[in-house]
């Protein structure tokens, strides 16, 4: 949906008016952009400068064409897992971030903690499945951070214990946040 309010920069390229993108908020934003003022609405996801495997991620519903919704979408991804999203526009930002993470789970993998499995509906992602090692090591971690909860509210009331998660559980919603619920425990695990 277009918002009017968002200040765009456009230049003339060609005979056409263009967007001009000069920073990540821009990028973060540009499901804010007029449609009509999308230049290109699909492109194949073969055939182009860019790697077919980067545009097959961005090809959302698999149809082989990358289409407004598909940029939309991987823009606003891309730009909420990045604190800094200008650094989109300095170009090696993807090679800085994927081997992290894929090198954290293949380590992960390699010492038998959990497993990465191709998703059937999905060729473009992995499933992560927890192995009794990861789970516990899950459990071992739930155990010290129900231990250190414990400790923090040692000489509370229920009553002001009670208070403390619900002020601590907004502080961090405000922050953007996801809070658990205190003494939630682990999933179990399933049988595979």
């Amino acid at each position: 949906m277009a918002n009017n309010n968002y200040k765009w920069e456009f230049e003339n390229i060609g005979g056409s008016s263009r967007v001009k993108i000069r920073n990540g908020e821009d990028i973060a934003r540009l499901a804010e952009l007029d449609p009509k003022m999308w230049t290109v609405l699909s492109c194949p996801v073969t055939g182009l400068e860019i790697d077919d495997k980067s545009l097959a991620y961005m090809d959302c519903d698999s149809d082989g064409k990358i289409r407004v919704n598909d940029v939309i979408a991987t823009a606003q991804w891309i730009t909420a897992a990045l604190k800094n999203s200008d650094l989109l526009l300095e170009g090696n930002v993807l090679s800085q971030i994927h081997p992290t993470v894929s090198g954290l789970l293949s380590r992960l993998e390699k010492k038998d903690f959990l497993e990465l499995r191709p998703d059937p509906s999905d060729r473009r992602c992995k499933r992560i499945f927890l192995l009794p090692k990861g789970y516990a090591c899950l459990n071992t971690m739930h155990q010290t951070i129900l231990s250190n909860e414990n400790r923090l509210v040692a000489d509370f009331t229920e009553e002001e214990k009670s208070l403390f998660f619900d002020l601590l559980s907004r502080a961090i919603t405000n922050m953007g946040g996801s809070p658990c619920h205190p003494h939630s425990k682990p999933k179990e695990e399933p049988n595979q």
